[in-house]
């Protein structure tokens, strides 16, 4: 993900269906609030230059179908591309 302006923190939320499960995350810490997944930055990428790409991993699992994620935000507002 970039982002046109410097950041002093980030968090990236998107929305899973088909009940996605995450079972690790790394370089960002894991919250989940119903199918709504919140990326909140760890201490060593909290902060991004502007024009500047941060990034996470994780790993997940469903059963049956595999729609992709949607609903995609940074730091509370609509991402314009994801």
């Amino acid at each position: 993900m970039t982002t046109e302006h410097a950041l002093d923190d980030w968090r990236v939320g998107w929305s899973c269906r088909d009940g996605r499960r995450i079972g690790r995350m790394w370089d960002a810490r894991l919250s989940r609030h119903g199918a709504r997944v919140v990326a909140t930055a760890a201490d060593h990428n909290r902060t991004v230059p502007a024009d500047g790409s941060l990034s996470f991993g994780f790993l997940s699992s469903w059963r049956g179908k595999n729609s992709p994620p949607h609903g995609f935000t940074l730091n509370g507002r609509d991402c314009t591309g994801a």
